[in-house]
């Protein structure tokens, strides 16, 4: 049956649950895309361009670095509902404090805090998710989400510019505030999230459930192309900052324009993730990595911002393709009761990953776009050859105990 006719026949038709949670996901991020264009635009206007951005960003990040085995425990411990919902609302509440800070150290403390109390929130809700989407619906609710949370990347910075026109800055981190609160009172609508009977979290038994989980090929794919792929996009952004600036300076609006059309690629791959069958989970994987990697390498090799854009919006498809069936088949090989504590100790690894591809970012501009561009398709194209086994020929993960 063809991908129309199944949602003809609403054979694919969420559940609510699930289409809660999907609208809470699209809410929160929604604010969260606000902030990330309302943060810069505050420091910039109180304190001119600099290095406090950078130094404000590494602050959120640190504490939610180095909290990741503390979420982990506490996952195994508490039901991951609850644990998201006091993170949402200690963060919304955080995000106050940002406009009334009177100067940078403590815009910056205030971003240690935020950081501190947003770390919990990513793994809970990755738990929440693993306990509502069954395994009969892998790829139709990894793409539904993947696309709730791909949308506000192209309307959060829309609601900024009409907000900038009509108010001021310090009135967008209130919208996040909102925003926060809302999606938290869907969350607190989802189903509870219960913890399996197990060995403690800091046991030997435990280790040794972790270290067979790792030896799992296909597992140990995901976590090593998928931090690779991150030092890749994160070099990518700052090409294509560079190239905004340069190749296509003629045009004030280069930078949106860029990364809107690679977010609104993102939103239709989400569609399509949907609709793709849970079988084929590694093959979709495979091309949508390898496909968005000829997609970024005519980027580098373009001198036309038109052609840019529509190669961005390719590759913005092939990424939500590929990432929905991350999400799918490492949600299959894991059980509900690992899906919190594993992302709470990865989504550490990726942010780290993201660092490291903004740093060496700069270095891909000075060798120039085309080079750039071919380096940041070996990132997410190499790491794929070890375990192209695993992933064409492997079974994909049944149904979870």
């Amino acid at each position: 049956m063809s991908a129309l006719a199944r949602l003809r026949t609403g054979r694919t038709a969420p559940p609510a649950s699930l289409v809660r949670l999907a609208t809470a996901l699209l809410i929160l991020n929604l604010g969260s895309a606000i902030t990330t264009v309302a943060l810069p635009v505050l420091l910039v206007k109180d304190y001119g361009f600099g290095s406090e951005l950078a130094v404000t960003v590494a602050a959120r990040l640190v504490p939610m670095v180095l909290a990741g085995g503390v979420v982990a425990w506490v996952l195994s411990k508490v039901d991951a509902r609850c644990v998201a919902v006091v993170s949402l609302v200690a963060t919304g509440l955080t995000t106050l404090l940002f406009p009334v800070a009177s100067n940078v150290w403590q815009i910056n403390a205030v971003s240690v805090v935020n950081g501190l109390t947003a770390a919990g929130a990513g793994p809970a809700l990755m738990a929440v998710r693993s306990g509502i989407i069954t395994s009969e619906q892998l790829m139709s609710g990894n793409g539904l989400i993947v696309f709730a949370e791909r949308v506000p990347q192209v309307a959060g910075p829309l609601i900024v510019a009409a907000v900038l026109a009509v108010s001021t800055v310090e009135v967008l981190f209130v919208v996040e505030a909102v925003a926060t609160v809302a999606a938290t009172a869907l969350i607190t609508r989802l189903p509870r999230v219960r913890n399996e009977s197990g060995a403690p979290f800091f046991s030997r038994e435990n280790a040794a459930l972790w270290f067979s989980l790792l030896k799992n090929r296909r597992l140990q794919g995901y976590v090593v192309t998928g931090l690779f792929y991150t030092v890749a996009v994160s070099a990518m952004r700052m090409l294509l900052i560079a190239a905004a600036s340069s190749t296509f300076a003629q045009n004030s609006s280069a930078l949106p324009l860029l990364f809107g059309s690679m977010a609104l690629g993102a939103v239709v791959g989400g569609l399509i993730g949907f609709v793709l069958p849970a079988h084929a989970t590694g093959v979709v994987y495979v091309l949508g990595n390898a496909l968005e990697a000829v997609a970024l390498i005519g980027v580098g090799l373009s001198k036309s911002l038109p052609l840019s854009m529509a190669l961005l919006a390719v590759a913005g498809i092939f990424e939500a393709v590929a990432t929905t069936a991350f999400f799918a088949d490492v949600q299959g090989l894991l059980s509900a009761r690992n899906t919190g504590p594993f992302f709470a100790l990865y989504i550490p690894g990726i942010d780290s990953a993201s660092v490291v591809g903004t740093l060496i970012g700069p270095t891909l501009v000075v060798s120039g776009a085309s080079v750039g561009t071919f380096v940041v398709a070996a990132l997410i194209v190499l790491p794929l050859l070890p375990y192209l086994r695993p992933f064409l020929h492997s079974t994909p993960a049944g149904p979870r105990p």
